[in-house]
């Protein structure tokens, strides 16, 4: 679409509210459209470096007023994802600290060569706070159904690992006999609500 097909130049102001700007750079510190956009605007950026959107926190003029959301990639948020054979704990869902706070994932499992099922929903998170590395993760199962008999062994754990703005959240799961393992990212949480 051409940019004179609408006559919009620099962005789109609404109701004096929010913006809507693009733009092939980090956003902010701009002295331009950028800094005088209020709090809420939305950026695209456009260069397809690191993620493509950001929401306006704050009225400092600086590229920190702009908080850079996640991408499904950061995040490892594949619809569904099968991981088989399975006996030693594998990681099953990442996530990057700096960007996401806790993950929401339904997984279920089944015995190979048996009608044995399990499934149950995880949630995991972690205390790490925008730059600062978190120090814990933590996990909880619940909502758990099963077919068939009990699946010997099963293990979940969770785990950090990396740091600075490498740091990364492992969800793991493991069992005695080897097992199938279908998960689903279900929610994300970021770091700022």
């Amino acid at each position: 679409m051409a940019l004179g097909l609408f006559e919009i130049d620099g962005g789109i102001e609404i109701d004096g509210t929010a913006n809507i700007l693009t733009g092939t750079a980090l956003p902010g510190g701009d002295s331009g459209f950028q800094d005088a956009a209020p709090v809420g605007s939305l950026y695209l950026r456009q260069d397809g470096a690191l993620s493509t959107h950001y929401v306006k926190r704050a009225t400092a003029n600086a590229p920190t007023d702009w908080e850079r959301y996640a991408t499904a990639s950061e995040i490892n948020m594949v619809d569904q994802q099968e991981f088989s054979p399975v006996t030693i704990p594998v990681i099953i869902a990442t996530a990057l600290v700096d960007n996401v706070r806790s993950l929401e994932l339904l997984v279920g499992l089944t015995e190979i060569g048996t009608q044995n099922v399990r499934v149950a929903k995880i949630i995991v998170s972690h205390d790490g706070e925008g730059s600062v590395d978190a120090t814990n993760v933590r996990h909880s199962i619940y909502s758990r159904h099963r077919h068939g008999a009990p699946i010997a062994g099963i293990t979940v754990s969770s785990a950090l690992t990396g740091a600075a703005g490498t740091q990364v959240m492992n969800v793991l799961v493991g069992a005695t006999n080897p097992i199938s393992i279908v998960r689903s990212t279900t929610d994300s949480l970021p770091i700022t609500i």
